[in-house]
């Protein structure tokens, strides 16, 4: 699909490749359409409709900010995303309760049935590091994702000067690739931080992990006016017993509250407090690693993934044969 761009161009691309791909679908025409997000433009789906073709929306980001209200042409799409859901829209399927929660709400109360799956990981590799800490006196902190301005990294870096300059030994690690990372480097040369902390670019599955076994402490700042869906670093680090600082931007929140330092949004400060509570107070630390051996079960139950919750779309729209669709209820 041809995207990209910026500004208007970004949603002719999108148009034009929203047209591609409702084409395709003509001609096939599928018994049903599994949708991703906003792969295409949702008003364009009526058309899909009227050849009898049912589409099962799959939302892996959230339709809007519970934080910041949505303006411009994103409120315009959003409210024309909403009359698709309403009276288009099959089935949805949402990486968290949340995005369930948004759909019913912006359709209100009138969305068509919807069901959260979460993602599933290999617990082998979490197990192997969940009960190892970094030896030693400094405080290793970590951020793991996109390097952009939207994505909180340069409040983090704000509040872990903060926290350097009231005497703390604190590591800093950033991974990650993006638009903002020269950026970044350059601002750490500039205030001499280069000793404390290290960017390293894109990671490898490998070297993620290995981080989270390096690592006390990871940090999802993302700020508001960034609409995440299920943020996966947030849950990777519960899975590998390390405790969450991050804000309601986070949709994970929801899902792993109790092994987070929550923070206010777009206030570095707060996030400043809220990393030097998780040095400073060994229970409250304790607490969010014992809870984060309770929620990471989730992530490792087949029964919640995408697989067999779209299983269970298909027997609820009728898409498989009965017998099939009473042993899918039963499951």
């Amino acid at each position: 699909m041809p995207v990209g761009g910026r500004g208007i161009k970004y949603y002719i691309n999108w148009l034009v490749g929203s047209t591609r791909l409702l084409w395709k679908m003509l001609r096939e025409r599928p018994r049903v359409a599994m949708v991703s997000d906003r792969t295409i433009f949702f008003p364009l789906l009526f058309i899909a409709k009227i050849f009898g073709i049912k589409i099962i929306n799959i939302m892996h980001v959230a339709f809007y900010s519970d934080v910041k209200n949505p303006s411009g042409i994103k409120r315009l799409l959003l409210k024309m995303d909403t009359v698709f859901l309403r009276w288009g829209s099959d089935y949805i399927l949402g990486v968290s309760k949340d995005i369930i929660a948004q759909s019913d709400h912006l359709c209100g109360g009138k969305a068509p049935p919807g069901v959260a799956f979460a993602p599933q990981w290999n617990r082998d590799r979490f197990d192997e590091i969940f009960d190892k800490r970094p030896s030693g006196e400094t405080f290793s902190i970590s951020f793991l994702g996109r390097i952009e301005p939207s994505k909180g990294i340069f409040d983090l870096l704000q509040a872990f000067i903060h926290l350097r300059d009231k005497g703390y030994r604190l590591q800093l690690d950033f991974l990650g690739d993006g638009s903002a990372l020269g950026e970044l480097r350059q601002e750490i040369a500039q205030l001499g931080l280069s000793d404390l902390v290290r960017t390293h670019g894109h990671c490898a599955r490998d070297r993620v992990i290995d981080a989270l076994a390096r690592t006390h402490l990871v940090v999802v700042p993302t700020r508001s006016e960034f609409v995440e869906g299920l943020n996966k670093v947030a849950i990777e680090a519960v899975l590998a017993g390390r405790p969450v600082v991050t804000s309601p931007v986070c949709q994970a929140l929801s899902l792993i509250r109790e092994a987070v330092f929550e923070a206010t949004p777009d206030d570095w400060m707060s996030y400043a407090d809220r990393i030097e509570q998780a040095m400073t107070d060994p229970l409250a630390y304790g607490r969010a690693v014992a809870a984060a051996r309770e929620l990471r079960e989730q992530f490792f139950t087949p029964t919640s993934s995408i697989g067999h919750k779209l299983e269970k779309a298909f027997a609820d729209l009728d898409l498989l044969g009965p017998r099939h669709a009473v042993e899918v209820a039963h499951a």
